[in-house]
Order: structure tokens, then C-alpha cells, then sequence
């Protein structure tokens, strides 16, 4: 940025009749066909260019008149110009005005959103973009720039989120002091390794089966009732309050960080903004870095402290920054919400999460139950509920009342599976909490076998599993065909699954949302 100079031109062009227009540079900056007004442009100027030419014409009948008034500021990005102790180039990225003092005090034309795209004009010029053309997904950037007034270090992280009750009125997202971005931002670097983590999230590729038989053990069933009884006092208190009960809680603790031994020790803030900047899914991540920051400028955690898994996640059940900022309790009264090491603060913080999630209190979440060879498969879905007596009534067995109370059958790998009923606290809190449907069913799954339930059958018949290539050439497949599968990622999810059963009911099979060897030979014959 250091290369770069930054000029605002604002002015006013009319004519009355015919065309007329503006140019700049030798550049048409603005035409127009009628009575118009040009009310504001920038431009780019290359380096050591400090003169620009600006002309106007008139094509229109003689006595027409075009007027024009110009004012010119000049900003060098490497510099300071309004001696407010932030570099230049920082001010422009977030659409401040570098030639007025205090950091958040916008121009309009700085401001302004010339091409109406929602991105502010000196910031479309800080990412090399033409404010006069709408450019709806700017690419992200994530830098730390040092002021050369106090030499400290501030993170530069562009993008935009408007304020107030105008849309085009941006500033930067600090809820903290410079002296906190100026130490998290210390910590600011790209990690290549990180995004190479993201693209091998291969895991939920594996089956239920699979994925259960290695997360569900005896150690995570015996540990969990162990610590259930010895923080009996938390997890009354924290239901009571919340309505959540110790099992489900205990669950996630198990299978996040295996009851907090394995909470992760990589930089939170690197992570992030390695994430946010080069990542599948950056609008995820981006708010999660300011997240972190204001975690630290509250007092929740130092940069330091500031550490869990890959993916930004920290504490003892895996927090996203910004769950943490806006859900995570200070159960135990010490005046900081700690999630790493407060057992009070990590329990009924995760109760209120599930409760954001839409977590009801005395209601099930996951039943294990039997279906028979043979009902409406079509039916079985977790997007269908029907009253627990219509499963009953169609042959489905288990420990439940055949009443009216509302439930869906869950087959995670088919009709030849295990089996559950599925409710309304799963279908909301869980997959919030987790959008794998392999996940959130063996954290649910778990969840019943730590409050007393027997190990799950198998289901009816043997089930052979897609390998994680077919399941990629299947989704190709359907894709191919219209359906909209989510990503191409080698998993089935809930997306998939609805195509999957679509095609099923097409071709004759029975529409368990599940796919076989056989259905996907018959995608590949056409």
C-alpha cells in the first residue's frame, strides 16, 4: 500500500438538455442524457502522478451550459495525514477520511458509495477496484500495518459492515482499544497449514456406524456418569436455569476435547484470519476474527490465552469466538467468562447455546428404536414429523408411547441401519450446533447411553458403506441432474440425502434418503 496515492474529486456536472459529460485524465468519468448530476468520483492515480486534467463538454443545443466545481485532497498511503496516530492507508480501507482527525469520523466522499454496490468509495480504490463499478465480492485482504507516528502495529482487515440507519455509512467494527488490536494484532500471520487442515475434513465421510463405533467408547460412557456425579451440584443448578440436561451437556464435552484433556493449543487469531482470508467459506470467519479481538479487549482472555483447535474453536467444548462473545456465562462468579478452564462457565455456557439454538426444556432429543422390513420409507426423514402412534401404527417399535407427540424417523445409513426417532430438539439445537448429521446424531446418540440407555442395534441387515470417492462421484452425479448437493465434499449431508431420495422415488427404490452400491450403478447407467 505504501506505493499508492489516493485522490477524491467531488464535484457537480449539469446539463440541462442532450449529453454532456465529464472527463478525467482523458477518462469518461461520468455521461449523461438529460438533466443529471455527477456528484462524486475518485480516482487511482499511478505513482508520482500528482496533476489530473478535468474537462467537461457540452453537445447539446446552443445556450445549454455545463458547470463544474472541484475540490481535491491528496492522501499518500504510508503517511499520516491528520496526524491521528493511524496510517493512512488503514483509514482509507475502512472508508474513514485520512486528511480529518479521529479515526471515526467519515467523509462523505470517502464514504460514499459511488456505484451503489455497498462498498465505500476509498475502500474500493484501497483493493485496487473501480468505485464507478459495481463490484459485489471484493477479495478479502488481512495485513498488520505499523504506524510510523508510535510504531505499533494495527491490523488492517478489510471488508464492510454498515452502521447506524445508513447503508453506505461504514466504519471499522472496534469495540475495544487500540492497545488491543495492537497487541492481537502482533499475532497476526497467515498459516498455510491451517488451510490445508480445512480442505482434509474427511472425517464425517465416515459412516454413522463408523464414526459412532470410534467417538462412543466405554471410557467416554463410564467418564461422563463418573463426572456427572461428581459435578452433580453444576449440572442440577445449570438445568434448572437452562433445562438442559447433564448427559446431553457431558456428551459434547466428550466428544469436542474428551472431557477438556484436548482443548488445543494453536494461536486463535492467526487461525482466523488465515481462515478468513483464504478459506472455503471466509463470510464464516471474518466476523469470528473481531470476535477474538473483542474477547480480549473485554477481559475474557489475553492474546495469549487466546488458543484451541485449528479452526479458531476454543474451550473445553469448542467455542467459535463469536458464540463465545455473545452466549459463553460467568456461572461461577469470578467476573470472567472462562470457557478453558471454569467447569461452571463451560457448562452452562454450552446450555445457553443449545437454549440460542432452540433447546426445549423436558423434551427428548434422540430415541433408538426397530423398523420393520418393510413401511412408507419415503416417510422417514427428518424434515417429516408424524405423531408417534403412525410410526407405531406403521411398525416401528421402541420404548415410546404410540401418542400424538410429534417425531421424525431418523435412518442414518438406510433402512438396513440403526433407526432412531428423532425430535424436535434435535432437528433445531443439535444440527445447530453441528450441521453433520453424522456428528450431531452420535453426540445425541451419546447422550442417551450416558443417562442409562443399552448399546444400539445395528439395524436389520448388513450395510456397506460408499467409500469417500464414490460418495464424491455420486454427488457429481446428481449435481449433474440438477440437484443442489451443498458442496461436492464426500459426505452426506441433509442435502444430499433429499437428492439422494428423490432419485430414489424416480427409480422405483425404496426412498430411504440413503445411498447403496446399487442406487449409484443406476445413476451411472443414466
Amino acid at each position: 500500500t505504501s506505493a499508492l496515492a489516493f485522490h477524491t474529486i467531488t464535484g457537480t456536472a449539469t446539463d440541462a438538455s442532450g449529453i454532456g459529460g465529464v472527463t478525467i485524465n482523458g477518462t469518461t468519468a461520468q455521461t449523461a442524457d438529460g438533466f443529471a448530476h455527477w456528484n462524486s468520483a475518485q480516482l487511482h492515480l499511478a505513482p508520482g502522478v500528482n496533476t489530473f486534467t478535468i474537462a467537461t463538454t457540452d453537445n447539446a443545443a446552443p445556450g445549454n451550459t455545463a458547470s463544474t466545481s472541484w475540490t481535491v485532497a491528496f492522501a499518500p498511503a504510508s503517511g499520516d495525514l491528520d496526524g491521528d496516530g493511524l496510517p493512512d492507508a488503514w483509514e482509507i480501507a475502512y472508508g474513514l477520511d485520512p486528511a480529518n482527525d479521529g479515526f471515526n469520523s467519515p467523509r462523505q466522499g470517502a464514504a460514499g458509495d459511488f456505484d451503489g454496490d455497498g462498498l465505500p468509495n476509498l475502500a474500493e480504490l484501497a483493493l485496487h477496484l473501480d468505485p464507478s463499478v459495481p463490484n459485489p465480492e471484493a477479495l478479502p485482504r488481512a495485513e498488520i500495518e505499523t504506524n510510523p507516528g508510535d510504531g505499533n502495529k494495527y491490523l488492517v482487515f478489510t471488508f464492510w459492515r454498515p452502521i447506524g440507519s445508513s447503508p453506505f455509512n461504514f466504519a471499522p467494527e472496534i469495540s475495544t482499544a487500540l492497545g488491543t488490536w495492537d497487541s492481537a494484532a502482533a499475532l497476526l500471520e497467515y498459516d498455510a497449514g491451517i488451510v490445508a487442515r480445512d480442505r482434509k475434513q474427511n472425517v464425517f465421510s465416515q459412516s454413522f456406524l463408523e464414526f459412532e463405533g470410534r467417538m462412543v467408547s466405554d471410557y467416554r460412557i463410564k467418564q461422563g456418569a463418573v463426572l456427572l456425579q461428581k459435578h452433580r451440584t453444576v449440572f442440577d443448578r445449570v438445568q434448572k436455569k437452562y433445562g438442559v440436561p447433564g448427559p446431553v451437556l457431558i456428551a459434547f464435552w466428550a466428544l469436542e476435547t474428551d472431557f477438556g484433556a484436548n482443548i488445543g493449543d494453536l494461536p486463535t487469531i492467526p487461525s482466523l484470519a488465515t481462515l478468513a482470508w483464504d478459506c472455503r467459506r471466509p463470510e464464516k470467519f471474518r466476523p469470528q476474527l473481531l470476535a477474538a479481538l473483542d474477547l480480549v479487549g473485554k477481559g475474557d482472555l489475553t492474546a495469549d490465552e487466546m488458543r484451541g483447535a485449528w479452526a479458531g474453536e476454543i474451550g473445553q467444548t469448542q467455542f467459535l469466538p463469536k458464540e463465545y462473545d455473545e452466549t459463553a456465562v460467568d456461572f461461577d462468579g469470578d467476573g470472567r467468562r472462562d470457557l478453558r478452564t471454569s467447569i461452571p462457565d463451560v457448562m452452562a455456557s454450552s446450555a445457553a447455546l443449545l437454549v440460542k439454538h432452540g433447546w426445549q426444556a423436558n423434551q427428548p432429543w434422540l430415541q433408538e428404536v426397530r423398523v420393520p422390513r418393510d413401511m412408507p420409507w419415503q416417510e422417514a426423514d427428518i424434515a417429516i414429523q408424524h405423531p408417534r402412534a403412525q410410526w407405531a401404527k406403521w411398525g416401528v417399535k421402541g420404548s415410546f408411547k404410540a401418542d400424538k407427540f410429534p417425531a421424525s424417523l431418523l435412518l442414518p445409513m438406510g433402512r438396513n441401519g440403526p433407526a432412531f426417532l428423532a425430535y424436535d430438539n434435535f432437528t433445531t439445537a443439535y444440527l445447530k450446533w453441528n450441521e453433520s448429521l453424522i456428528y450431531s446424531t452420535t453426540a445425541a446418540y451419546l447422550a442417551t447411553r450416558i443417562a442409562g440407555a443399552p448399546r444400539l442395534s445395528p439395524g436389520n441387515g448388513a450395510v456397506t458403506p460408499l467409500s469417500y470417492k464414490e460418495i464424491i462421484v455420486l454427488q457429481k452425479l446428481l449435481a449433474g441432474r440438477g440437484y443442489d448437493v451443498g458442496d461436492i465434499d464426500g459426505k452426506i449431508g441433509l442435502a444430499t440425502r433429499a437428492a439422494v431420495k428423490d432419485m430414489q422415488i424416480k427409480l422405483g427404490l425404496p426412498a430411504d434418503s440413503y445411498p447403496d452400491a446399487e442406487f449409484l450403478d443406476r445413476l451411472r447407467g443414466g
